[in-house]
């Protein structure tokens, strides 16, 4: 499309980053659920409390399970099979 005074219509700039539309916004928190502990980073959800808990149980007994292995295996002693008799 012209202008009256024979000039092409100005065309519009390609967007820059500054007139960008805004991303989108957070969804709405669920119905009955507290704004305050969807926001808060530091607020345990339902179950991650268990699952602490569990992680932390399952490391202690990995870490002894290790310990144990390093105090037989540091004993000595050289493995031996078993006697013959030990096979009738």
């Amino acid at each position: 499309a012209q202008q009256e005074g024979g000039d092409p219509a100005p065309s519009t700039p390609p967007p820059t980053p500054e007139s960008s539309p805004a991303p989108p916004a957070k969804p709405s928190p669920p119905a009955g659920a507290p704004e305050d502990t969807l926001s808060d980073p530091a607020v345990l959800q339902k179950g991650q409390g268990m699952a602490i808990v569990t992680g932390g149980i399952s490391i202690v007994f990995g870490l002894a399970y290790l310990a144990l292995v390093f105090l037989m295996d540091s004993r000595g002693g050289q493995m031996q099979p078993p006697p013959p008799e030990a096979f009738m």
